[in-house]
């Protein structure tokens, strides 16, 4: 992701985990980052849409993070992120997702419902 970004590309990195601590990686504490969960998204016909902008990380080497600390709807957080994640990549050159671990969630990512990167 930081090779991304070192090019040039606009690049965003999703935390689509449920246990979202991608943001330790770059040094920061994901428990003081802005939460973004269901209620920032909204039905639009048989899809959704963006209830309102996620609040983006710059992070230091010029890419923007999407992640949050964990809540009490680990699962139900980290699809909404991957959603987000879908929505915004037309605002990006490149998108990364750090995907969950779990059997049922690695089956959807893997189905294309959260791999914006593609």
């Amino acid at each position: 992701m930081e090779e991304l970004a070192a090019r040039g590309l606009r690049t965003l990195a999703v935390d689509c985990d449920p246990n979202p601590n991608l943001a330790e990686s770059f040094g920061l504490d994901s428990s003081t980052l802005p939460r973004f969960d269901r209620s920032g998204l909204r039905r639009a016909g048989e899809t959704l849409a963006l209830e309102r902008d996620p609040d983006l990380v710059e992070l230091e080497c010029g890419a923007f993070l999407l992640g949050g600390p964990p809540s009490e709807a680990p699962l139900a957080d980290a699809v909404a992120r991957g959603i987000a994640g879908v929505l915004l990549a037309e605002r990006f050159d490149a998108v990364v997702t750090d995907l969950g671990a779990g059997p049922e969630f690695t089956e959807m990512a893997v189905g294309g419902l959260l791999n914006p990167a593609e």
